[in-house]
């Protein structure tokens, strides 16, 4: 879940990530003489394990017109 405000909360499951999302308000962002609302947004994505690292591989999200991304290095 990504709230209006860009802070990323995970959840282990649908039930939480539902309830999460309950939680989280819009919130109102100006902009010169235009105000916005920004909504929470669903994010859902698969880490894929790789020699190189870990690739996270979003299906809904703000990057899922992107190619995977590393999100750790390997040891």
């Amino acid at each position: 879940m990504i709230a209006a405000d860009g802070q990323v909360h995970e959840y282990a499951d649908r039930s939480e990530a539902i309830q999460g999302f309950d939680a989280l308000l819009p919130q109102e962002v100006s902009s010169r003489n235009q105000v916005q609302t920004v909504f929470p947004q669903f994010c859902y994505y698969h880490e894929v394990i790789c020699p190189s690292g870990v690739y996270r591989l979003e299906f809904f999200g703000p990057r899922m017109d992107e190619r995977g991304y590393q999100v750790k290095e390997a040891a």
